[in-house]
């Protein structure tokens, strides 16, 4: 995306190649949390965290991905997309302070979180600080 000064908001694309048959829940791990192995959702907070007996309020998504020569994202819990930034331009993550990475809008959900059959929409806003910027990452789904 180039420069601005100005706040937008846009939605970036994920489309499936094969149509599911039914929409799902959708998760999105900040480059923190996959350099972390972070891939647990807290219960309270919303918040990425490591799934561990000492973390009981912390819930599996069923989702991974460790950074690597050979790995692949993964979403091993049915019905589940997993949404996983690699580089952020912002000094690391996208989730900086002039950018939020918002809601999955299922396909045709009209503001539902999670995935439709075809697909979904990340949201992304700034509020025109943030310049230039690039977002790298990947996602994987599975069907229920």
């Amino acid at each position: 995306m180039p420069p601005s000064t100005e706040a937008f908001t846009f939605d970036i694309p994920i489309s499936f190649s094969i149509p599911l048959s039914q929409k799902g829940k959708a998760f999105y791990f900040s480059h923190s949390a996959v350099s972390g192995e972070e891939f647990g959702i807290n219960e309270e907070t919303h918040a990425s965290c490591t799934v561990e007996a000492s973390e009981p309020k912390c819930i599996d998504t069923g989702c991974s991905w460790i950074l690597g020569a050979n790995a692949k994202p993964e979403a091993k819990t049915p019905g589940r997309l997993c949404v996983f930034e690699q580089f952020g331009e912002l000094g690391g993550e996208i989730e900086a302070e002039h950018i939020r990475l918002g809601n999955f809008l299922a396909a045709g959900g009209l503001g539902e979180l999670g995935y439709g059959p075809a697909g979904t929409y990340l949201e992304l806003e700034t509020d025109g600080a943030a310049g230039l910027v690039t977002a790298v990452g990947a996602w994987a789904v599975t069907a229920s």
